[in-house]
């Protein structure tokens, strides 16, 4: 299932990329100060992210709506565990973003960055300190 994103959402995103693109040396200043090649690996992801949210809002231009075509920072994700069967319900967020609820969880954590740039059907492998777990994604959702 995708979600269909209306015009202003797409100048949200618009606003989006405007935000990660002025907050990223910050990010990379705070979150990867101990690995430089950890540090360059994720600046190159973040620059492949920022290419794909750029190519999404340029194929809206000629449109009202737009489906979500993948996973980006501010979608809700819905996600099996497949070997306990569990379905799980995140919504991605920006790790400076103050408020932060129950189901959030940051795209730079081992799960956030995982999912980012994901599509529905998608099955994923996270490394986390309790071991790895295999997630499917079952749905895809952008609120403004």
């Amino acid at each position: 299932m995708h979600t269909v994103v209306s015009k202003t959402s797409i100048d949200h995103l618009k606003k989006h990329i405007e935000i990660i693109k002025d907050e990223r040396k910050q990010t990379l200043e705070q979150y990867f100060t101990k690995s430089i090649s950890e540090r360059n690996s994720f600046n190159d992801f973040l620059d492949h992210y920022l290419e794909q949210m750029e190519e999404l809002i340029q194929s809206a231009n000629n449109s009202e709506t737009i489906e979500v075509p993948f996973i980006f920072i501010g979608c809700d994700v819905e996600v099996e565990d497949l070997d306990t069967k569990e379905i799980i319900n995140y919504h991605l967020t920006d790790p400076i973003q103050e408020r932060i609820g129950d189901n959030d969880v940051s795209y730079l954590s081992p799960v956030g960055r995982s999912l980012l740039l994901k599509k529905t059907g998608d099955i994923i492998k996270v490394k986390t300190p309790g071991g790895l777990i295999r997630y499917q994604i079952r749905a895809i959702e952008f609120r403004e």
